[in-house]
Parts: C-alpha cells; sequence; structure tokens
C-alpha cells in the first residue's frame, strides 16, 4: 500500500493505494477550494504507524488535528484523533508503531 494526499486549490483528500490490484480508497477529504489565495501544499502530512494505520495530521477549523485510523478491510476506522489548538503549524512528524 502507499498513502499519498491529492491537492486542488486547498481541497484535498488522502488517498490509499493497493500497488498489487491498483485499486484506491479516499480515507479522509478536508480543506475548502480556494481559487485566488495560496495554498499549504503541504498539508495534509502522513506516516505509516505499522502496515494497517495511516497517521494524518491536519487543520480542521483553525486548529491542528491528528488522527491515526485503520484503513485495511471495508471500513476505515480511526484508533486515536487528538486536537492540538497550542499548534500553529506542524511542518513534520513521525509515529512509532506502538503509537
Amino acid at each position: 500500500y502507499v498513502a499519498y494526499s491529492e491537492n486542488r486549490n486547498g481541497h484535498y483528500a488522502v488517498v490509499v493505494r493497493n500497488l498489487q490490484t491498483m485499486s484506491r480508497k479516499v480515507v479522509l477529504r478536508g480543506g475548502f477550494r480556494l481559487n485566488s489565495q495560496r495554498v499549504n501544499e503541504k498539508v495534509p502530512l502522513l506516516a505509516w504507524s505499522d502496515d494497517n494505520k495511516l497517521a494524518v495530521c491536519y487543520k480542521k477549523k483553525g486548529k491542528t488535528q491528528f488522527k491515526i485510523m485503520q484503513i485495511l478491510g471495508k471500513k476505515k476506522k480511526t484508533v486515536n484523533e487528538i486536537y492540538f489548538a497550542f499548534f500553529n503549524q506542524v511542518t513534520g512528524f513521525d509515529i512509532s508503531a506502538d503509537g
């Protein structure tokens, strides 16, 4: 599996693609479409925790949000979700396999 984000003028989608079958699944959508403003294309940030868990760091309602999702199977499941009101901008992160 490979995870990546598609960004179109500020509206993003986090996509997980199976490299064997080339099927894709959108696991998260967000942002706002902004035609005349500059967009931070480095958001959302992605990191794999293990083979089944994807961590995503992004902005929602002006606050930085960190979410860990189990992405394999029929439905995605949010394992952990944290809001950080005291971080203005996150430029990178890493996550260990045990959380």
